[in-house]
């Protein structure tokens, strides 16, 4: 299991998103994007090669999104340029992202 550790302020708070994890399936752990940890992704389709989503958010989006994927990604795109990814923790990857209002990503593994 991945240790995270997180320091908090005095009067600070954290919120966590606990989802099902399917380990066949990818899944979208999360993002500094929305404190919801999931309201800016607006549509989600896996496919057997990989994976394609879009991120809805007002105005200016930058920051990052956080995904369990079944197999290392070999690309990455956002509105058809290239995006990039580091693995954070085992079959996990942060994906950096900078949007205007909305954004297509492509995965492919």
């Amino acid at each position: 299991a991945a240790r995270a550790e997180v320091f908090l302020p005095p009067h600070g708070a954290a919120m966590f998103a606990v989802r099902r994890l399917d380990s066949a399936h990818p899944a979208y752990l999360g993002s500094n994007l929305h404190f919801s940890q999931g309201l800016e992704l607006n549509d989600w389709l896996p496919r057997p090669d990989g994976l394609s989503l879009h991120l809805d958010r007002p105005g200016r989006a930058q920051g990052f999104i956080d995904l369990y994927l079944p197999r290392p990604p070999r690309s990455a795109q956002i509105d058809e340029s290239p995006l990039t990814w580091q693995q954070i923790a085992a079959d996990c990857y942060r994906l950096n992202v900078a949007f205007q209002h909305q954004a297509g990503l492509t995965i492919e593994y």
